[in-house]
């Protein structure tokens, strides 16, 4: 069943798959938070702002836009 926008259950949807521990994060950074999708996993997880720096400008970032690539080109090639 797809679940589109405007649907009741989406919004509902939408909330019970954030990671777990996002409020947690939410509340020790003022309610600023960000979701990044860690290389090697690709699973989001909430970081405040300092470590959403320290993922887009120490390498990170750059890595798991890699991985995207590769998967990208996997597909093309089956």
């Amino acid at each position: 069943m797809l679940i589109l926008p405007g649907n009741p259950e989406f919004d509902q949807t939408l909330g019970r798959n954030l990671p777990p521990n996002w409020g947690a994060v939410a509340a020790q950074n003022s309610g600023c938070f960000h979701f990044v999708a860690r290389a090697g996993s690709g699973i989001l997880e909430p970081v405040g702002e300092q470590e959403l720096e320290e993922y887009l400008h120490g390498g990170e970032y750059d890595q798991r836009l890699t991985e995207i690539d590769d998967d990208d080109l996997e597909e093309f090639e089956e």
